[in-house]
């Protein structure tokens, strides 16, 4: 990653891989880098679906709405 720190597309994949393994606050730190360097598609959802399953309920209903703005 340190390579590749602006590359949004690769921390939207990493955050994928600590998703599946249960590390979600590492998985919401990638999405929300990911969002943060150009709004990537996949992270919007990654992020939402971390946030519900983290028990955010508000905060993921939120963000999986706004996915769609």
């Amino acid at each position: 990653v340190a390579l590749h720190e602006d590359n949004a597309s690769l921390h939207s994949n990493i955050a994928l891989h600590y998703f599946n393994i249960g590390l979600f606050d590492k998985a919401l730190y990638h999405y929300e880098r990911a969002i943060e360097l150009n709004g990537f598609p996949g992270a919007l959802l990654g992020r939402a679906l971390t946030l519900l399953a983290t028990r955010q309920y508000e905060k993921g209903w939120l963000a999986h709405e706004m996915r769609f703005q």
